[in-house]
């Protein structure tokens, strides 16, 4: 190895280093910011919280759980509710204690469990019904001297007229949270720097009711089209919008309607869009560095938000949570600051 070429490389490792101390500080930041106030018995959310740990730590509870919650909106009455329960969660197999398996044998009684309990666990979740109900959750995160993300629950439509209610739905939650939010009082301009108070992410599954890798290119350009006027929307009124990863096969789709978009003349200079990467991907490290090569040639910055992924590579994705129609929610990751945002 040449002189050129050791001091290069001597160069490249010192670039490296810095930017994983840098990492590590922001990391160290981030657990300082969660704080460490460790809920109370007592506290509503030390049930929560156990609830979720025993769920995550149970394949043979998370998988039915999930799966039962995606199909409880569509059930009509406490008969359908009771049998699904059952179906889901069959006695001979079933990871739930014994006692709960005897209420479900009871129609009236396990309609109202599971009513019961889906909806309080998902107050942690939904900020509300709707845009405007949605705001006294927000405007409380506010003043705890909270940022937060909100997006709308539900993906994967089924038809073109469903996309095109998701589209005004993303733009009715735009134009709410554009005027009421911006009227709240500061609280850090550091901190609204990095992470502006109007901020939305989009699932573009919501966009599209044929997306799928068989078809990406009309995926791509149907996804742009009702993307579009939501991006113009965060624009005006200086917001940010973030397109969520989904399932493995929307990755590359993701990726090139986020690029696409961004390339066109009207967004050029603007800062105000990025991207979520699952890190657990082994494909992540290849995705990151595809995404600031394209941001150096073009000499702009982006923000990519990193998340662990609950999509395996290769696999179905995991639960997505329910609510009503237009639903508003707050993912819990970027609500506790346990999701990382870097600058690209």
């Amino acid at each position: 190895m040449g002189p050129e070429a050791a001091a290069a490389s001597e160069s490249n490792a010192a670039v490296e280093a810095g930017g994983e101390l840098r990492v590590k500080a922001k990391g160290l930041e981030i657990f300082q910011l969660m704080g460490t106030e460790t809920p109370a018995v007592f506290d509503p959310k030390w049930w929560a919280g156990r609830m979720m740990e025993r769920v995550m730590r149970d394949p043979a509870l998370k998988v039915p759980l999930f799966r039962f919650v995606d199909v409880l909106p569509a059930l009509a009455d406490n008969r359908q509710i009771a049998r699904h329960a059952r179906e889901y969660f069959a006695a001979d197999k079933s990871p739930l204690p014994w006692f709960v398996n005897s209420l479900l044998s009871v129609d009236a009684v396990t309609a109202f469990l599971v009513k019961r309990g889906i909806t309080s666990f998902s107050k942690s979740f939904i900020a509300g019904e709707s845009p405007a109900n949605a705001l006294p959750s927000l405007r409380r995160l506010w003043n705890e001297g909270k940022t937060f993300t909100v997006d709308i629950l539900g993906e994967a439509v089924v038809s073109e007229a469903e996309a095109e209610r998701y589209r005004d739905l993303y733009l009715l939650l735009a134009d709410t949270l554009s005027r009421e939010i911006s009227r709240w009082p500061p609280i850090d301009p550091r901190m609204e720097q990095a992470f502006p108070r109007f901020n939305l992410s989009v699932k573009l599954s919501s966009l599209y009711s044929r997306i799928g890798p068989v078809n990406h290119e009309d995926s791509v350009r149907e996804v742009r089209e009702r993307l579009l006027p939501i991006l113009r929307k965060l624009r005006e009124a200086g917001g940010f919008v973030n397109l969520d990863m989904e399932m493995y096969s929307h990755k590359n789709i993701t990726m090139d309607v986020f690029t696409r978009t961004l390339d066109e003349p009207e967004f050029h200079g603007w800062e105000g869009a990025g991207i979520a990467l699952q890190a657990y991907l082994k494909c992540a490290e290849q995705d990151l560095l595809r995404l600031i090569g394209w941001a150096k040639e073009r000499n702009r910055r982006i923000t990519i938000r990193l998340v662990k992924g609950a999509d395996r590579q290769g696999a179905g994705d995991g639960g997505e949570l329910e609510g009503p129609p237009g639903a508003v929610r707050v993912p819990d990751a970027v609500r506790h600051g346990r999701a990382g945002q870097a600058r690209a």
